[in-house]
């Protein structure tokens, strides 16, 4: 660009010359005279002719003169044979300085384009640097960040499955959090427990389902319900800050009476827990009698509630209906009544916000075969003894084995250690 606008401006430099040049040559024709002529003298009274004002009368003028040259005529002496007459300078001056003025603006504007450039590329300069300067700081970790393993979907199996402390899988979002599961049939004949976990572009899903042991199919409607969550999970679109464990329960509540059947409605179910965890923080859901724990500051917080009979006959109580006494004897208190299965879902627990979390900070997904097996204080115990998710699930299923329970249920946990 620089090479172009210098050549333009001495192009016009050059054509201001050029216009010049025909006032210039007829400034240099010689006044000579023929040397036997006789010098002719003018006449005083003789009204002194006006000079041309342009170029073409200027050369009109000097062709006349040189006509009277050749015929023998004498010339007036006008001074035109001298180049720094009066006369001269100003007719070829304003052809000089015009193309003078051309060059020195031309030059002027370069210099200025040249300048503007320079300090534009500075500043991309610059721009770029802290850019690049940005993002390193942004991304570059404080200290090496633990390698991160596949997260495996898990389906049922009717052998126990032991969770091993070497294949300990790392959070998304924290920097040393850990996932770890146990599964085991106890000392049931057929595993009715589902878990799973999965990755989806919403988050870290994990998902636990306890087939109801005591009505047909129960394994199977926990193996759909699991499966459901995760289908629906590829293709939700909740609104922003909603929870989407809602929609992705609706479909796969939908999926289970699906495969049920009308017949079957009600005769088969399973309890279902859901945690969708994302940037630290996560949303849940929970339908059943399964629990999800959140352990913080050395504290272990029932998060869901738990659809019994129990909670009817509570706020029945509550109502004036019925004693408190009644309520807590009731022989059906422990029913069931939210399960997937049975048509419309009564109850709903979840999340209306995300909660945050801290490091430390500990989730957990828990069928009643654990919490109806070793206390609370037992599980916390675990937790504060234990290095990561992983060595918890190994020890936790250590101790519900310790326990010899003989009536022992399936039972199952997925931790999730930030």
């Amino acid at each position: 660009m620089n090479q172009r606008l210098k050549k333009c401006i001495l192009c016009a430099g050059a054509a201001a010359l050029l216009a010049a040049s025909p006032a210039m040559a007829a400034v240099n024709v010689p006044a000579a005279t023929p040397a036997n002529s006789q010098m002719e003298t003018p006449d005083p009274g003789k009204e002194e002719q006006t000079t041309p004002g342009n170029i073409l009368e200027i050369l009109e003028e000097e062709g006349n003169k040189a006509g009277k040259i050749q015929t023998g005529e004498q010339l007036p002496e006008d001074g035109g044979g001298d180049w720094f007459s009066k006369e001269n300078l100003l007719k070829i001056a304003p052809f000089v300085l015009g193309g003078l003025a051309v060059i020195l603006a031309g030059i002027a504007i370069w210099r200025i384009l040249a300048k503007k450039n320079k300090n534009e590329l500075e500043e991309n300069s610059d721009r770029d640097n802290s850019v690049v300067t940005e993002t390193m700081t942004e991304t570059a970790p404080a200290r090496e960040a633990p390698k991160i393993l596949p997260v495996q979907d898990t389906v049922p199996s009717s052998r126990p499955q032991r969770p091993q402390v070497s294949a300990s899988t790392v959070l998304p979002d924290a920097e040393r959090g850990t996932l770890g599961m146990v599964h085991n049939v106890g000392r049931r004949k057929n595993q009715q427990d589902t878990l799973g976990t999965t990755m989806t572009r919403m988050g870290l899903l994990a998902v636990v389902s306890d087939g109801m042991g005591g009505l047909s199919d129960g394994e199977k409607v926990s193996q759909k319900a699991v499966m459901g969550m995760f289908q629906a999970a590829g293709h939700v679109s909740p609104m922003p800050y909603e929870n989407p464990l809602y929609e992705m329960l609706s479909e796969a509540n939908e999926q289970v009476l699906a495969m049920l059947g009308p017949d079957q409605i009600y005769k088969s179910g399973a309890t279902l827990l859901a945690v969708l965890v994302d940037k630290g923080k996560f949303h849940w859901a929970a339908v059943g009698d399964s629990r999800i724990y959140l352990y913080c500051s050395h504290h272990l917080l029932q998060i869901n509630r738990e659809h019994i009979y129990r909670q009817q006959l509570i706020g029945e109580a509550v109502n004036k209906n019925i004693s408190f006494a009644r309520a807590g004897a009731d022989p059906q208190r422990d029913r069931l009544i939210s399960f997937l299965g049975m048509g419309e879902l009564k109850y709903i627990d979840g999340s209306l916000r995300p909660v945050e979390v801290r490091q430390g900070d500990k989730v957990l997904l828990m069928s009643d075969g654990i919490f109806n097996t070793i206390s609370e204080a037992e599980i916390m115990n675990i937790l504060e003894s234990t290095k990561n998710a992983a060595e918890a699930a190994s020890l936790m299923e250590k101790r519900v084995l310790e326990a010899s329970n003989p009536n022992q249920d399936n039972f199952t946990c997925i931790i999730l250690d930030f």
